[in-house]
């Protein structure tokens, strides 16, 4: 009798367990009311300067054609981790010596950020080339960009090289968005150097770059020049633009008229432009937080648009640059 009398116990004490534990995988999803997301938004003129002076008053948030509530909007003064990603193929260097051009403005960005931020130098052509190890150091970094170089014969190095042109840019930038993840500091930057932003290598497919950075919390900003031979590709230049608009970025595409034996000059003063321009952005961006409405953590992707309300008087032009989106998970 008692045998008979157990079994049933047994078996609903094991279906009330199995239930609960069942329970205990299932993901939740939470909402928080007073929850605020993130968002860096940098404002520029028609000259490519950054404005400075804004309030959240300047600025309106929309999702699903809602107005968001902006709780703050404030310069962010915190220290950057910024890595350097110089293409090294050889049509950076054969005809016209880029490389001397940029390490000179490169040097010149490193200099005036020292004291606010930490550097880490890398190369690519075929296959990707650390120069130096993150630092602050001067004297290190630049070692690094002595360095820019041989990136070609370093990779020569690493693997038999059959075609010198070859450019593995989409494997390098997930190679720096890899390396940016155990950097000291929260804001996290790529500065990409290169002349053309074809990529005839690269295991990597421009998508799989796409998802990745928009995954990601780094801000990408480039410096283009036209390939020596064949000017902008509209496709390459198309997905240098959307690289650096995904994170909140700025591509500059260097143009010059001039050509042949004064190709070089025109470049030595619109280099420098851009290299003052992104570091203005870089140093002057504004930390945006706001309330989503209705929050929940599903981790879905949720649309947003800025949009920059101008001061009374103030005539200029401009342009806003922040991620279209966040991703809704409670860390």
């Amino acid at each position: 009798m008692k045998r008979h009398f157990l079994q049933p116990f047994l078996i609903s004490c094991l279906i009330f367990c199995t239930y609960n534990f069942t329970l205990a995988q299932q993901p939740t999803q939470t909402t928080n009311q007073d929850f605020t997301v993130k968002l860096l938004v940098s404002v520029t003129d028609e000259k490519g300067q950054a404005v400075n002076g804004l309030t959240k008053e300047n600025f309106s948030i929309v999702e699903n054609k809602e107005l968001l509530e902006i709780v703050s909007a404030e310069i962010i003064a915190e220290p950057a981790s910024i890595l350097i990603l110089y293409d090294g193929s050889s049509s950076m260097t054969s005809l016209y010596n880029f490389t001397d051009i940029f390490r000179l403005e490169l040097l010149k960005f490193i200099e005036a950020n020292l004291q606010s931020h930490e550097f880490l130098i890398t190369g690519f052509s075929s296959s990707i080339v650390q120069l130096s190890d993150w630092s602050n150091n001067k004297d290190v970094l630049e070692n690094g960009l002595e360095k820019l170089d041989s990136i070609q014969d370093s990779v020569k190095q690493q693997k038999s090289v059959k075609d010198k042109r070859t450019t593995a840019l989409y494997d390098a930038c997930l190679f720096a968005l890899e390396k940016l993840e155990s950097s000291s500091n929260k804001q996290k930057i790529i500065l990409l150097v290169t002349d053309l932003g074809d990529d005839n290598t690269s295991k990597n497919k421009f998508e799989t770059l796409r998802k990745k950075l928009t995954k990601s919390d780094v801000t990408m900003y480039i410096v283009s020049l036209p390939h020596m031979n064949f000017g902008f590709g509209a496709t390459a230049q198309s997905n240098l633009d959307e690289m650096a608009k995904l994170t909140g970025g700025k591509a500059f595409f260097i143009v010059t008229n001039e050509f042949d034996s004064v190709f070089q000059n025109g470049l030595k003063r619109e280099i420098p432009k851009s290299f003052e321009s992104m570091g203005s952005l870089i140093n002057n961006r504004y930390l945006l937080s706001f309330k989503p409405l209705n929050y929940v953590n599903d981790g879905k992707w949720h649309k947003i648009e800025a949009k920059l309300n101008k001061p009374k008087g103030l005539k200029r032009r401009f342009e806003l640059g922040y991620r279209k989106g966040y991703f809704a998970s409670i860390k």
